[in-house]
């Protein structure tokens, strides 16, 4: 069978590859994707806008509330380093500096990771229309997943 539209074909494979998340030989969902910070029914930050802006949502209205979430999952990543820092720094021990030193070099290798993962996702689009959506939604669920990791270990 011939494709007429063989590149349609293939976005549709790639957006349906960076839509869903794969699933493992058991059916269940890598822990990453489905326990970072609890959000209603675990919706990505993307259905939770077209949730939010319900049918009339322009795709403009999409945008910011992406650009809104995005800033605010910021906003909190950086508060928990910060505690996480000063929790650090209130304990009397001399594993300390090397503590304080992994925190921070941890932060900045997430920070180049997040940047890397949602590039490769905004690409895969292809340059699509929702090309910045799809890499603002990653932007937001791996700060999630880090504030997660700082909450908990």
């Amino acid at each position: 069978m011939e494709y007429r539209f063989p590149f349609l074909v293939s976005l549709a494979c790639i957006a349906a590859s960076v839509m869903l998340p794969s699933a493992s030989a058991d059916n269940t969902l890598p822990t990453a994707v489905t326990e970072p910070v609890i959000q209603e029914q675990n919706l990505r930050p993307l259905d939770e806008c077209y949730k939010d802006g319900g049918d009339s949502a322009s795709v403009l209205d999409i945008r910011k509330c992406l650009i809104d979430k995005a800033q605010d999952e910021e906003l909190r990543l950086k508060n928990f380093f910060k505690r996480e820092e000063q929790e650090l720094q209130g304990i009397d021990s001399s594993g300390v500096p090397a503590a304080l030193a992994s925190l921070k070099e941890s932060q900045k290798a997430f920070e180049a990771f997040r940047q890397a993962e949602c590039k490769r996702i905004n690409d895969a689009t292809l340059g699509g229309t929702g090309a910045e959506d799809f890499q603002r939604d990653c932007e937001i669920r791996l700060t999630r997943w880090r504030i997660e990791q700082l909450q908990n270990n």
